[in-house]
């Protein structure tokens, strides 16, 4: 079941990583990859991230975003409120078919933005845009799809006679698995504090994603993360989001690297801040030594929305 991330917490990830100057910056290739993003954005936080992703991936140029499955209107706001803040409206946007009025988990987010506001081109016929965009292209559009369940359905011309000549498709091929093993991990937790003589509240999450990841080239990988969110009674200027993730990768004799994030969101009456940082650290647990480290903060307004 899809977990409903509160409405700071888009934010936080948002601004993260589409205001973090320089971020995934990289020689830009010189014929990036057109594509079009199918996507039921609006769950889980996956969607969001993966948008945010492919806007900054130079390797990429996002000629259309598709909204599918569900409530396909909804999902469009989300996309357009992302390209908005991304600076991306020159992107237009596709609705793709709509099944039902499920806000979804992310509605607050986007309360009360109006669609036929937003800067770009909104296509109510997403599946025909996508259609448009695709033979309009003088070089191969590469369709990437980001949800489990697509409703589109792409036009299918007629059989014909000569068809019975047509050679017959091969199997579709499928890649092998990694054949990765799973070693021990640990339960997540969660933790609710009350500060009686400053009145504050504190919610901490602990996870774990899937403990040790075993790959058969050797890898290993493991990884932990925390979020907590704090208020102090009274005073909702003061509520401030932290989230926290940490990986460790070893590769036998090649070595140990252990990376750890930390991102703080936090607001004034006026503005909202944005703290990131990164550290890669190598070596065993008892001689670590820093190879990299870069700390971002980022400042926005507030628009009171």
């Amino acid at each position: 079941m899809p977990r409903a991330l509160p409405t700071r917490s888009v934010s936080l990830v948002l601004a993260a990583f589409l205001w973090a100057p320089g971020a995934f910056a990289a020689d830009a290739p010189s014929r990036p990859i057109p594509v079009i993003l199918d996507t039921d954005i609006g769950d889980d936080i996956d969607d969001t991230w993966a948008l945010a992703l492919a806007l900054k991936s130079p390797e990429l140029d996002v000629k259309l975003v598709v909204t599918d499955f569900g409530n396909t209107e909804q999902r469009a706001k989300l996309v357009a409120r992302v390209l908005e803040l991304a600076g991306r409206t020159d992107i237009p946007i596709g609705i793709g078919i709509k099944e039902n009025d499920d806000p979804g988990p992310q509605a607050d987010w986007v309360k009360g933005y109006d669609l036929a506001k937003y800067p770009g081109r909104v296509l109510k016929d997403g599946v025909q845009a996508l259609v448009d965009t695709a033979m309009a292209s003088p070089e191969p559009m590469t369709l990437t799809l980001v949800c489990p369940e697509s409703t589109l359905e792409l036009p299918v011309r007629p059989l014909r006679e000569e068809d019975a000549d047509l050679a017959a498709f091969p199997p579709p091929e499928h890649a092998a698995g990694l054949g990765a093993q799973v070693v021990g991990g640990g339960p997540g937790g969660r933790r609710y504090v009350r500060d009686l003589v400053e009145d504050g509240s504190e919610w901490t999450f602990d996870y774990y994603d899937g403990g040790k990841v075993v790959l058969p080239n050797g890898w290993e990988s493991e990884e932990w993360n925390r979020v907590g969110y704090g208020v102090t009674e009274g005073d909702p200027l003061s509520a401030r989001v932290e989230v926290d993730a940490e990986s460790v990768l070893r590769r036998g004799a090649q070595g140990r690297f252990h990376i750890t994030t930390h991102g703080e969101m936090t607001c004034d009456a006026d503005t909202f801040v944005v703290v990131d940082s990164v550290s890669v650290r190598e070596g065993e647990p008892d001689q670590e030594r820093e190879v990299f480290a870069r700390t971002w903060r980022h400042e926005a307004p507030r628009d009171h929305v």
